[in-house]
């Protein structure tokens, strides 16, 4: 018979899993989706996702854990790749920032216009 104990885990286990893999997956659709809201490259994902799963409880577990880092150092190099294009924006809206701070503003606003380069700025207005 099974205690208590180790069924409360097992059940906490199961919620954490389940909700881990579907914030995910819901994080990966938002984010084909704003690349590209196309209703077939959706279901690849959706494809992609179901046969991760299957494949990943087929295999040993350190060679899930192999897998787990080599994509986790795959985004982080994308990351940093990403990061070093925007850095230039980035200096240009925190000078913007310090600028409005020493001009004795008490909450400064960002406006699209202090960039040099606000082409694909969706999100603010001047």
């Amino acid at each position: 018979m099974i205690s208590w104990a180790a069924a409360t885990i097992s059940l906490f286990l199961f919620f954490f899993a389940f909700t881990s893999l579907m914030g995910e997956y819901a994080m990966s659709e938002g984010n084909i989706r704003f690349v590209k809201d196309d209703h077939k490259v959706i279901l690849v994902l959706r494809i992609l996702a179901i046969l991760t799963v299957f494949g990943a409880s087929l295999i040993d577990m350190s060679m899930m854990d192999l897998i787990s880092d080599t994509f986790n150092a795959a985004m982080a190099i994308t990351n940093v790749f990403v990061l070093v294009l925007l850095s230039r924006t980035v200096l240009e809206v925190y000078h913007d920032y310090l600028d409005q701070k020493r001009r004795g503003i008490e909450e400064p606003v960002f406006h699209k216009s202090a960039l040099s380069d606000s082409e694909g700025v969706t999100e603010w207005d001047d």
